[in-house]
């Protein structure tokens, strides 16, 4: 018999966030490894994000989804709360409160960055005795100094005092953690050194094969550019923001310099970056665009701040000539379509920090064009590595096809990835 699982993931589809990418690919696996799922998550109609309803045909049609409700923003936006994340929890508790109840849940599992979800974990705790685990997909106390934060500085700064003052309690009581970056668990044991260090499991986001099929079979479209215009088109999928401008300098020096020693070999190249903001159309603002003119190779440079459908992103890859992937200035940052992009097997221009974690990754695998600097690198040298690269990528036969070492690549599979969860929840019950 199986073990019942409660996975809290307020944005699952149709909402297009990332933070539910793990919860989306594990379903398929789920029972192959000894657990029945049930998914409570927000209905759709007051999510305030782009829905997503193509990626609902990559999940299985046995699988028990609970949709819950949220709070208009009719009756919240003149307090000036607009975010889903305060909206939903009173829903979110009575819904799973009411779950628990009737099922018996064997454990609870949340996979999102609605970080205030969290503290119903150790309220269910206490109240039913079930332990929970956590999936830390991004800081929920973030110590990155953004100089214009996310949502603004007073939503901003409220948000972070509510970690303050509940993430020891919430992270000191979850039966496990799981991180998709190293620096989170260093992060916590040294925030929190009471916890032990075997409460820690790594497990990246990972990526289906079944997701570049089912794109195939539903004849999905994207309309961001027209493969078969004569141009070659680079691209890049994820969003922006002033974190990723160390990479982005170096990336639009090097570009700059090139086109200035060869001309003629940019004439047919436009560079997109697609779904650079979570805001919705009104309030999006390009972050990418403004510091290419300012670097003086705006013109070859389209963004497009609106995010796209999972399986338009997906089909972006496969009409892309080249993939563009661009580091973090917080070390622990780890790109959702990182994994998508290798699977694509196309040409890849990547740009890190040294010390990131994606970089151990990339070697692993066996990425041939990767860029790195760190705080003492020479600008002249990375961008000279770069431009050399660029060279390759310019040219008519342009950059070959990452060779990657594709039986180091399976243990990122969702296969993989969700045994191991399962053996973790294993563990969590026993």
């Amino acid at each position: 018999m199986n073990s019942k699982l409660l996975i809290i993931s307020p944005h699952f589809p149709p909402a297009n966030t990332p933070d539910c990418q793990r919860v989306r690919m594990s379903l398929s696996y789920f029972k192959d490894f000894g657990w029945d799922p049930t998914v409570l998550c927000i209905d759709s109609v007051y999510e305030d994000g782009i829905l997503d309803d193509q990626i609902l045909n990559t999940i299985p049609s046995n699988i028990k989804i609970v949709k819950t409700k949220a709070i208009k923003m009719s009756f919240t936006k003149y307090l000036g709360i607009n975010s889903v994340y305060w909206r939903c929890l009173p829903y979110l508790y009575n819904t799973g409160t009411r779950l628990i109840k009737e099922n018996k849940y064997d454990l609870i599992y949340f996979s999102t960055t609605i970080f205030p979800s969290m503290i119903l974990g150790k309220k269910w705790k206490d109240n039913f005795s079930i332990p929970y685990v956590l999936d830390i997909q991004d800081p929920w106390f973030n110590d990155y100094k953004y100089k214009q934060p996310p949502g603004g500085k007073l939503k901003y700064s409220i948000s972070q005092l509510v970690a303050r003052i509940f993430e020891r309690k919430v992270i000191n009581n979850a039966e496990h953690i799981i991180s998709v970056s190293p620096r989170y668990k260093e992060m916590y044991m040294k925030r929190y050194s009471e916890i032990p260090e075997n409460k820690f499991s790594i497990l990246p986001f990972g990526v289906s094969e079944n997701d570049f099929q089912t794109t195939n079979e539903l004849n999905i479209k994207q309309d961001v550019f027209n493969a078969n215009d004569g141009y070659k088109h680079w691209v890049y999928i994820g969003r922006g923001g002033e974190d990723l401008y160390k990479s982005l300098r170096i990336f639009f020096n090097a570009v700059s310099s090139n086109r200035k020693q060869r001309p003629s070999r940019w004439n047919k190249i436009k560079i997109h970056f697609v779904g650079t903001s979570y805001s919705g159309k009104k309030n999006a603002k390009k972050t990418i665009k403004p510091l290419a003119e300012e670097m003086g190779v705006g013109d070859l440079v389209e963004e497009q701040t609106i995010r796209v459908s999972y399986l338009e992103s997906i089909k972006l890859l496969v009409d892309s000539d080249l993939i563009l992937i661009f580091g973090s200035n917080d070390l622990s940052y780890s790109p959702s379509k990182l994994y998508p992009y290798i699977l694509s097997e196309k040409p890849m221009i990547s740009i890190f920090h040294e010390e990131s974690h994606i970089v151990k990754f990339l070697n692993e695998i066996g990425i041939d064009e990767l860029t790195t600097y760190n705080s003492n690198t020479n600008s002249i040298d990375v961008i000279s590595k770069l431009k050399e690269i660029l060279t390759k990528a310019t040219s008519k036969k342009g950059l070959t096809r990452n060779n990657f070492n594709l039986t180091k690549f399976n243990k990122y599979k969702a296969s993989h990835l969700t045994r191991l969860q399962c053996e973790i929840f294993n563990s969590c019950i026993n």
